[in-house]
């Protein structure tokens, strides 16, 4: 989900001396089970508090804004966490990247997750071995 991509790329690092950042990510987003199941497109603006560790990873939270429903108007506030581990093995040079990011939208009548997670491995050659899913769950 192209959502997920932004979210995590939103994330990238300012500077190597940056130990904590605040961000203001846009969203854009078509939920399914919004606007009685008829479906609808969110969007808006989350703050959110990254913290970088010293190996390159991060670990965010939103700390305010909300999206709102384009038909709708219902606003929903973000709850959750993403992170990023980073891991050098100096055996064979390779370095893995893994993405996790549970978010979770609470809005009047309907709430809704967004779930994902990615996973690469970058050899010492340059090559880039991939993979993960990302996906919104109704409730």
């Amino acid at each position: 989900m192209i959502f997920a991509i932004m979210l995590i790329a939103g994330f990238s690092p300012l500077n190597a001396q940056a130990t904590q950042v605040h961000v203001s990510q846009p969203i854009t987003i078509f939920v399914e089970c919004a606007n009685d199941g008829l479906g609808e497109i969110i969007q808006g603006v989350i703050d959110v508090h990254v913290v970088y560790d010293n190996a390159g990873g991060y670990i965010a939270h939103p700390q305010g804004g909300y999206l709102t429903g384009v038909d709708t108007g219902i606003k929903y506030r973000a709850v959750g966490v993403t992170l990023e581990r980073v891991d050098n093995n100096p055996e064979n040079g390779a370095i893995t990247h893994t993405f996790i990011n549970r978010f979770h939208f609470v809005g009047k009548g309907t709430h809704w997750y967004l779930k994902g997670t990615f996973h690469y491995v970058e050899t010492p050659s340059g090559v880039v071995v991939e993979h993960g899913s990302s996906e919104v769950i109704c409730k």
